[in-house]
């Protein structure tokens, strides 16, 4: 469907958050970019 789901800040310094919500049943890629080299992220994905 060509959306997207951008990072916004929360209460945590050094965390963001975004959601994503559609009605289409399916499969969705999700790509996690880390602009930071050499610095890990962490990431949950949840339903």
């Amino acid at each position: 469907s060509g959306e997207v789901a951008r990072g916004r800040t929360t209460n945590m310094p050094g965390q963001r958050e975004a959601t994503f919500s559609s009605g289409v049943a399916g499969t969705y890629l999700v790509q996690v970019y880390n602009y930071l080299e050499g610095t890990a992220v962490n990431y949950t994905l949840t339903r």
